[in-house]
């Protein structure tokens, strides 16, 4: 019986763990849609959340890696707000 609690609790927590990053994931795929469409202000709530959720998630399927503090600063960068998009840029540093 202590087994199946030990289990049962081992596979919640890996849920859990697994569960931001699915979320800052989606996050980032619906900003990324967002600027896509050259909308970068709808697209800066969904990478701040995707920040909140996971500050160090990186994304490895382009040729360059790049991080969610990447596209925060990308989507500032693009509204013309160019002093939080050097911070975030540099936090992606």
């Amino acid at each position: 019986m202590q087994q199946k609690n030990w289990l049962a609790s081992f596979y919640s927590i890996l849920i859990l763990s697994g569960g931001a990053g699915f979320q800052a994931a989606g996050e980032i795929q619906q900003g990324r849609g967002a600027l896509l469409r050259g909308d970068p202000k709808l697209a800066l709530p969904h990478f701040q959340r995707a920040a909140q959720l996971d500050p160090d998630y990186i994304l490895n399927f382009a040729p360059l890696t790049q991080g969610v503090w990447t596209y925060v600063g990308r989507s500032y960068y693009d509204m013309g707000n160019l002093a939080e998009a050097r911070k975030a840029l540099e936090r992606a540093r």
